[in-house]
Formats: structure tokens, sequence, C-alpha cells
């Protein structure tokens, strides 16, 4: 009996146990709770808050009372304004609670969309304002401002060109009539005038002209530049301003004229008599004697070559230059010394009449003297020599073109 009494004593004792052990735990667990709840508390995470509910669905939390209506009012005159007459809000249900007032979506967000939901005539859009003004609406901004890119791009002029609207235009979020969104892009381009500018350049080109100082003591080609000349320019900037395609001004916005610069020369007056070139000092005749040694009347180390003809014939200068000497010069009788600009010295002798005098400029094939036969001479001549450089005589055959004259 003893054994059986103490079992018993020994499971209640057990029994005991484990109550007091339960007990311990609930305790423990309202303890952590509340803890836990002041902590909350101290953060500010959880407070009594407002509860928003519409037709039995939980909106979330409000700070205050006067927050939910201020919401629920705000959008009854935005959804009013848009729909263009009176509209009531559905029905929005408060109560107090421990809450936590979410950070991530506010609550006026939940109520203005949960509101419009309802209503089927509007939406919150991005609507364009035109001076102030609705015009139209897009889903997203990016379409709004897609579309108003796309306008200015259309009336581009090209080149520097430069859009702008010359309305204020703005993108905002709204809550408008959906209706909006019909034609978007055709309203907007109804509502705004969209103006262009385009600058242009232009540069001419002013040539330089040239002033010329004649010195006569110089050849022509022995001129020089005294001053060089420099091109000007003249340069013209103009704007050109557009509406919506259409040229509306024109305005030159700068204009430069640089001037050009005269260059200044000095070319030489002085004219070339000689040419560089001989001719036979007659035109016609007969070929008597040649350059060289020779036999019989006159020289027997002939200097020249002599061109028998009739008396008085023409005796011509076989290249330009100028007269050293036209005289009577013992056996050569009347005689003619031509000195070239190269140097070289022709000598006409045995004139009846010489025509020229010492110091005349004479061209090539001018007529300077007439055929005789003063001096030493057997007959009507003209002994003509060539000295290439002033010094000794050549044959002037070499220096000839193909004789003319038959031989005597």
């Amino acid at each position: 009996m003893w054994d059986k009494l103490r079992e018993k004593l020994n499971l209640g004792t057990e029994a005991l146990r484990n109550m007091n052990s339960r007990l311990k735990q609930r305790g423990r667990f309202l303890l952590l709770s509340a803890v836990c709840l002041a902590v909350l508390f101290a953060l500010g995470k959880l407070n009594f808050a407002v509860a928003v509910n519409m037709d039995g669905d939980f909106l979330g939390y409000a700070v205050s009372q006067r927050e939910v209506e201020e919401i629920v009012s705000n959008v009854e005159l935005s959804v009013s304004e848009a729909l263009g007459r009176s509209w009531a809000p559905e029905t929005i249900t408060t109560s107090v609670a421990l809450g936590v007032v979410s950070a991530d979506r506010d609550i006026e967000q939940l109520v203005t969309e949960a509101l419009i939901a309802r209503v089927d005539e509007v939406r919150e859009l991005q609507v364009v304002y035109v001076d102030g003004a609705a015009v139209c609406a897009f889903e997203s901004l990016g379409e709004a401002t897609g579309a108003l890119e796309a306008l200015a791009s259309e009336y581009a002029v090209g080149g520097t060109s430069r859009q702008r609207f010359l309305q204020e235009v703005v993108i905002a979020a709204g809550v408008v009539d959906t209706r909006l969104l019909e034609d978007a892009p055709a309203a907007l381009a109804a509502a705004v005038t969209v103006e262009a500018t385009r600058q242009e350049e232009e540069t001419v080109i002013i040539e330089f002209s040239t002033h010329h100082v004649v010195n006569n003591a110089l050849y022509e080609e022995e001129g020089y530049v005294v001053t060089p000349g420099e091109d000007g320019y003249e340069h013209w900037e103009t704007l050109y301003t557009y509406q919506n395609g259409n040229l509306v001004s024109r305005e030159l916005t700068n204009h430069v004229r640089v001037e050009p610069v005269t260059q200044l020369e000095v070319v030489g007056g002085k004219l070339h008599r000689s040419t560089g070139t001989y001719i036979w000092p007659c035109e016609s005749g007969w070929f008597s004697s040649g350059f060289g040694l020779r036999y019989g009347y006159g020289s027997s180390d002939h200097q020249g070559v002599d061109i028998a003809g009739r008396y008085n014939d023409p005796i011509m200068a076989s290249d330009g230059g100028v007269v050293l000497f036209a005289d009577n010069y013992g056996g050569y009788g009347n005689l003619v010394k031509i000195q070239h600009e190269n140097g070289d010295i022709t000598y006409y002798a045995h004139c009846s009449e010489i025509l020229v005098k010492e110091g005349d400029a004479v061209l090539q094939g001018e007529v300077i003297a007439h055929m005789g036969m003063t001096g030493v001479a057997n007959g009507v001549h003209v002994h003509f020599e060539y000295h290439p450089g002033g010094g000794d005589a050549v044959d002037p055959v070499d220096y000839l073109p193909e004789m003319p004259y038959p031989y005597l």
C-alpha cells in the first residue's frame, strides 16, 4: 500500500513540476512580447494609427482622421474638375488601431488610386499643359517627352537649327478625363508653335588690285614689288527665324568688311630693242665675199662678209640696239656700229649715207644707212661684221638665217 501511495505522490510531484515549467515559459513569452512592443513604441515603428478601409478592403494606415479627409477631398475635387461635373467618392471607413505607417507607398497614393480606379472616365496620366491649360495626356512621362521632341524635330530647318516652343509647355501628373488620350500628338501640334532659328554665314573674298609705277630706266622684266597685295573679305552672319516651318524674319547679326591691301609694283618702262637673234642687213643683193683669208683687193684677213648691191640700196640693223658710232672711219669709209643689249656689236661699212647718229636706239630691220663704196672698196656693197660680246669678230654666217643671196 505504501508503495502505491509513494508512486502516486511521485506522479503528483512530476505533474506539478511540468505545470511550473509551462507557466515559466508562458511568462517568458509574455515578457518578451511586452519588451518587443516597448521597443517598437520606443523606435516609433508601432503606434496608434488610423486604419483606412474601402468596401472591406484594408488600404493602409494614416496618421490621423483629418489626413484621410483631406485626401478624399482632394480626390473629389480633382475628379470633379476632370469630369466637368460634381462627383462623390466611394465610402471610406476608418478605425483606430495599432499599426505601422508605411513609408514605401504613402496613404495618399493608396487612397487616390483606389478611388480613381472606380471611375472609368478619369485616370491619373501624364498631362501636357500649354500656357496652363491641359491640352492632351499620355500614359507615361517618356511618351509625353517623346511627343514634344518629335514635334520640335519636325520643324527643324537644317544646319545649326535650334527649336523652342513659344508657349509655356509643362508635363505634370494629374487626374484628367481619359479623352485627353485621344489624338494626343495632333492636339499637341495644334496647341503649340515651334520656333526654329538657323544661323547662316557667308564670306566673299575681295581681291586686291595692283598699282603700277613706271620706271623708264628699267626693262619690262626688271620690275619689282614694293608692297605686296593682300586680299580682303566681307563676312555676313544672318539669323533666320521660322515658326512651324514658315520664315518669319531674317536678321543680320554680324557684318565685317576687311579692305584689301593694294599691291604697289615698279615696272620697267624701257622697251627691248634687241631680240637676241640676227637678220641679214639687206633685203636683196649678192654675196660677194666671205669671212677670213682672201686674195685680191682689200684686206687679206677679212673680218666680215660683203653683200653687193645697187647704189643707195637700204642697209638695215641686224638686230635692235644703240648706235655706238656713226661716222667715217678710215678704210671702213662711212661706218655704223650698233651695240645690242647682250653686248654684241655689229658693223655696217662703206655706206654712201648714214641715217642715224651716235646714241640713237634702233630696232631690228630699221634702215640705218644706204649702200655705197666709201673707204677701201672696189664696188658698191656693205661690209658686215659680228663681234660677240664686243670682242673679236667671228663669221656672222654662223649666227644668221639661211643665206638669201646668190653668190656673185
